[in-house]
């Protein structure tokens, strides 16, 4: 009897540690339910913040690419003397290299037009000749002759 009165007492000891596993694994459960519907919610909000994050992104390109365009027109607007095909950028940085070598390019362009006119031109008059009677018949170079008399 004594043997059957241990078995009772482990039996009791074991409900008892059954009872309080199941508590724990409820407790452990409703934390697991809490903790995963907090991710759920975090997921929403990251998913949010990224919409809104690619909205702010793309206002902000739609912004800078307006300013470059009306920098492009002060660009033009201040440098009469560069053909506007030349400037052209997105970006200001863009503009401002693109000004540049525009400029240096019709400074190169000047000076060879500069180059080409000053060889072109002889210095002084021009030497005097008469007119070409290469072309007029006899008889016209007979009265051009009378009248220049």
């Amino acid at each position: 009897m004594a043997e059957l009165d241990e078995l009772r007492e482990e039996l009791v000891g074991a409900r008892a540690e059954a009872e309080r596993l199941a508590e724990t694994l409820a407790d452990r459960e409703a934390r697991t339910q809490t903790l995963a519907e907090g991710m759920a919610s975090l997921r929403r909000d990251l998913e949010a913040a990224r919409h809104e994050a690619a909205q702010t992104r793309a206002a902000a390109n739609d912004d800078a690419r307006r300013l470059a365009e009306r920098y492009r027109a002060v660009l033009v607007t201040a440098a009469p003397d560069v053909p506007p095909d030349l400037i052209r950028g997105d970006s200001v940085d863009d503009l401002d290299q693109s000004l540049a070598t525009a400029r240096d390019v019709v400074a190169r362009v000047r000076e060879q037009m500069q180059a080409h006119a000053a060889a072109r031109v002889p210095a002084g008059s021009p030497v005097r000749t008469g007119p070409d009677t290469g072309a007029l018949s006899p008889a016209e170079k007979i009265r051009l002759g009378i009248a220049e008399k």
